[in-house]
């Protein structure tokens, strides 16, 4: 091999391990099932029980055979499990002959209130951090006190309030961890 090969390379192996080392860093969030997402849950070769569903208010729906299941807050493929296990006391089937799938996600949305330029409730459709939010919002007013943000957050019953100073993401101090907004979240802005 030539040494321009060699350099050649070497630089497309750098950029491979650059790459593969960047994706293990960045965290991953699983998708959580939510009030008003559309599911296609299909059974193969069971067109009777394939279904398309939409999550109702109150985080269920209803299944045939199996009734209303607690879907909120699960993965997919928690509850393709779930949906597996549960039938097999009705029909012969194996886990991998059951596919969830979300045809539409609506329950993605975060609330803004107080200094920004359109304060409302804004649904999105991936995982989206403050900042994507904010200017969702038209950003700050003139009198926002960027560094005072809060979210509130409700987990396992309880409100948690976050602090989110904007000014450190100006200067470069912010981690993706700190930015990350959830479903419910309510951003307020002083």
């Amino acid at each position: 091999m030539s040494v321009e090969k060699n350099r050649l390379l070497a630089m497309m192996l750098a950029a491979v391990l650059s790459s593969a080392s960047t994706a293990q860093e960045t965290p991953f969030t699983e998708y959580h099932i939510g009030p008003a997402d559309v599911l296609s849950i299909t059974v193969w070769q069971q067109p009777e029980l394939s279904r398309t569903v939409t999550v109702r208010p109150d985080g269920f729906i209803t299944y045939p055979l199996l009734g209303d299941m607690a879907v909120a807050s699960l993965t997919p493929l928690q509850l393709r499990d779930l949906v597996a296990e549960s039938l097999k006391r009705y029909v012969v089937i194996m886990v991998s002959e059951v596919t969830v799938s979300v045809d539409a996600i609506n329950s993605y949305t975060v609330s803004v209130m107080g200094e920004v330029n359109s304060p409302g409730r804004f649904s999105f459709q991936t995982q989206v951090t403050v900042i994507d939010v904010l200017a969702e919002a038209g950003g700050f007013t003139p009198f926002a006190a960027s560094s005072k943000v809060v979210i509130l957050r409700k987990e396992n019953g309880v409100t948690q309030r976050i602090p989110f100073d904007y000014r450190r993401v100006e200067r470069g101090r912010s981690t993706p961890e700190e930015m990350t907004v959830f479903p419910g979240d309510i951003i307020m802005v002083p």
